[in-house]
């Protein structure tokens, strides 16, 4: 499909601060197949979000994308949400590549569908997470790579209500859960 692709781009060292109601990565009609994407990339770079992040969260026609590598950070401090309640056309996804990088948060954490991967020393943490809490296609939760950490300082969740989740670790991958 030929729509517009909306980026956002933190990178070398750069800064990206939202100081209320977080934000909402999405893309929408009347674009067919564009994606809105965010990428952070190399050490210092960080977005600071206050309030969660909704990844295509608004339709099931929304497609958009999380990249953080090379060092970069995501910091929320309200609830997350990946994905359309009933499924998104095309899945959204959340990457995390690499030493240093990373997705911080004092908020939660629900995912309907699409998939969040934790890569070569990425690392992610919640208050709690949840992984399949609609009847969608189910979330996917990957952890490769030693030090590649998912954290919760609450529960975590795979498959609540009508939702399945699959949860993979792989080649020293960890998840911790304190709750």
């Amino acid at each position: 499909g030929g729509g517009n692709t909306s980026l956002i781009t933190v990178e070398n060292g750069g800064l990206l601060r939202i100081t209320a109601n977080g934000m909402a990565l999405r893309s929408g009609p009347p674009a067919p197949g564009a994606a809105a994407n965010l990428n952070i990339i190399g050490a210092g770079s960080l977005a600071d979000l206050t309030g969660g992040l909704a990844v295509a969260g608004n339709a099931a026609a929304s497609m958009a994308n999380v990249a953080i590598s090379d060092g970069g950070a995501l910091r929320t401090t309200g609830a997350s949400l990946i994905g359309f309640a009933t499924g998104n056309a095309v899945a959204p996804t959340v990457t995390i590549t690499g030493a240093g990088s990373n997705w911080t948060s004092t908020g939660t954490l629900a995912m309907t569908n699409g998939s969040f991967s934790l890569l070569g020393s990425g690392t992610a943490s919640f208050t709690s997470a949840v992984f399949g809490s609609a009847a969608s296609a189910p979330p996917s939760l990957l952890t490769s790579g030693p030090d590649s950490v998912f954290t919760t300082s609450g529960d975590l969740t795979v498959g609540s209500g009508s939702g399945t989740g699959v949860l993979t670790l792989a080649d020293g991958g960890r998840i911790a859960v304190s709750g």
